[in-house]
């Protein structure tokens, strides 16, 4: 929940595990793996705008919109898998 609030300003309560993604990326020539783990969130308050230097922009935008807007597959997956939770 630190990092949730230090990346996007929101303070928010954790509903359940959505799941992981894996991937590797490179930096100053050493190859790093990372995991990313995903939950669903209820939102308590703050505001996007108040996210730190570590991202460059925070946006809310329709659930329904993201996972269309994700860039990499996994994370696409995630947006989904977070839509089908909350669907009636």
């Amino acid at each position: 929940m630190r990092e949730v609030r230090e990346e996007t300003g929101i303070l928010a309560e954790p509903v359940e595990r959505l799941g992981e993604v894996r991937y590797w990326y490179t930096l100053l020539g050493e190859r790093i793996r990372k995991s990313v783990t995903f939950f669903l969130l209820r939102y308590g308050s703050g505001d996007v705008a108040d996210h730190d230097s570590e991202v460059e922009s925070a946006e809310w935008i329709p659930l329904a919109d993201a996972p269309g807007r994700l860039s990499y597959k996994g994370e696409s997956e995630i947006a989904a898998a977070a839509l089908a939770r909350i669907a009636p």
